[in-house]
This record gives structure tokens, sequence and C-alpha cells, in this order.
């Protein structure tokens, strides 16, 4: 999907790609069709590169401590990428998913404790993050923690859904040229999201539809 804030999710999946490969540089790589500074879209997935302060000389998989206190860990798994399966997303998206690439995941810890681990699937060869399938795992240290970050505010038009682990929330965020399909659901001290980013265009696809898919898709993946 293509927001007016661009920043929303394209720069942050040319992170996870230059991280996975041993990139010194998080955001270094825009994809194709995505610009910006860097930011959070209203899903709230950060997509800013921490600046780092390692030194060329570095191991590519020494963790990398951004200017913001972020650390990102390039040589950690990142286990969101094990909830789905391709197979999963292509039988719930359908046509959707036609150009579906493999999955590419980042895990850091950002300056207050809270694990981030994410993976962002894009639905077409050179699609940033907003033309995406994302997964992200948000691991507080505690539950006040949990709470003041407010997982739900950033969703517009949230709506409980129910026969999920916890506390769960669908909402759909409408963009400049873009709109996520997002469903939260939160547990003990750790919140998950999944969300849908599809570009817009002359057919907008029907919301009861979207939300049938992607609830199905947030069960595959344990939520």
């Amino acid at each position: 999907m293509y927001s007016n804030k661009s920043h929303v999710y394209g720069n942050a999946l040319a992170a996870l790609t230059a991280l996975v490969l041993g990139s010194s540089v998080l955001m270094g790589c825009t994809p194709q069709g995505s610009s910006g500074d860097g930011g959070s879209s209203p899903s709230g997935t950060r997509t800013s590169p921490p600046e780092s302060s390692s030194s060329p000389s570095q191991s590519a998989n020494t963790p990398q401590v951004g200017r913001d206190g972020r650390t990102v860990d390039p040589a950690a798994k990142a286990e969101s990428c094990s909830l789905l399966t391709e197979s999963d997303i292509k039988a719930e998206l359908g046509e959707w998913a036609g150009g579906l690439q493999s999955g590419q995941g980042v895990v850091s810890t950002d300056r207050d404790g809270t694990a981030v681990d994410s993976c962002v699937y894009p639905l077409e060869s050179g699609a940033g993050t907003d033309h995406s399938v994302v997964v992200e795992q948000r691991k507080f240290e505690t539950a006040q923690k949990l709470a003041d970050s407010d997982p739900f505010g950033l969703l517009m038009s949230a709506e409980p859904v129910t026969d999920f682990r916890g506390d769960a929330k669908y909402g759909m965020n409408s963009l400049t040229g873009s709109t996520e399909y997002v469903l939260v659901s939160v547990q003990d001290t750790v919140s998950t999201k999944l969300l849908v980013s599809l570009p817009s265009g002359p057919e907008t696809p029907d919301y009861a539809n979207v939300k049938q898919k992607l609830l199905a898709l947030g069960k595959k993946a344990g939520l």
C-alpha cells in the first residue's frame, strides 16, 4: 500500500532484506515504488532505520545499536517467520498472493527493552511493505509497559473479534493510495500483529471479504 506517509512500510522491507543479508545499514535500500524519511504508519510498525554507530570493520553479524537506542541483531532468527507458511498465505489470500515472495525477518530490541520480532512477505516481486503481509510480535518486559504502548490505539475503526487467544481487535487503516487490514492480539505481555497491505486501485476489495480472509489467516498464525 502507498500512504501519504510513504515511509509506512516501504523502507522497513528494505531494512529486513539488508539485515538478513548482513548489510550494515538497516534501511539502506528503498524498495521500488516506495520513498520517505522513515517513521511509523497508523498500524504502528516502525520503519525508520536506527542510525548505526558501528564501524565498517565490525562483523555483519554484530548487533547494531542505533542512535534511537534500538538494537538490531542481524544474526538472530525471526521466529515470526515461522508463524505462517507461504502456503497458508496463498490459501487465504488467493489471487492477492499470486506474486508472493519469501518472508524476510528482523529481530530488534527497543530502548525500553521491548523485544520486536517481525517478518514481511512481499505480495509481488520488488514490493515494499506497502503491498505485503506483515507479522510482528512485540514482547514487553512488563504488563504495564504493554498497556502503556496501547497496542490497539493506532487501529482505525477497531472492532473486537472473538475466538482468538487473549484480547483481539481488527481494524482497517485507510491511507492515501493504500489500505491496511490489521489484526492485533494481546496475551500476557505479548502483542502480535498481522497486517495485509493492499494498494488502492480502481477496484477496492470488499471490506467483509478481506476481514474474513485476515481472520482466517490470523487463526493459522496462532493469534
